[in-house]
């Protein structure tokens, strides 16, 4: 009995320095933007990892909010990404998806100075799901 309580406590201590080390995850994040309404709680800690972490990190936090319908805050989240990683075709999609899913939200965040500057509809074009 004795070494299976070792393993769980050196399981639990490796999992807690683990989550000090790397940060709350996109998703628990996520939830406390729908409960706080605002995402700066995510730009925060994207901006705290890694540049190549960074993208993958605001996209497991868009998917989510999206998915779960919270597409204010998710419209919100791909504004952040997309200032800052506009050169990847995952914004791409991401703004295309919301200007045609939520055009009236979109409008609401993205206004034209930042489509123009960011928004690039022939690669937007060629993002998404294609048939075969």
């Amino acid at each position: 009995m004795v070494p299976y309580i070792l393993i769980a406590l050196v399981v639990a201590v490796l999992m807690a320095y683990l989550y000090v080390k790397r940060g709350p995850s996109a998703y628990v994040l996520a939830m406390k933007a729908v409960e706080e309404g605002h995402v700066g709680e995510i730009v925060k800690a994207a901006e705290s990892l890694p540049p190549q972490r960074q993208s993958a990190f605001y996209q497991k936090a868009i998917g989510f909010l999206w998915e779960n319908w919270q597409r204010p805050l998710a419209i919100s989240l791909v504004k952040e990404y997309c200032g800052r990683f506009s050169d990847e075709k995952i914004c791409q999609f991401w703004l295309k998806k919301a200007m045609e899913v939520e055009p009236v939200e979109s409008r609401k965040v993205l206004d034209e100075h930042f489509l123009e500057t960011h928004y690039r509809p022939e690669v937007a074009q060629a993002c998404g799901l294609t048939s075969s």
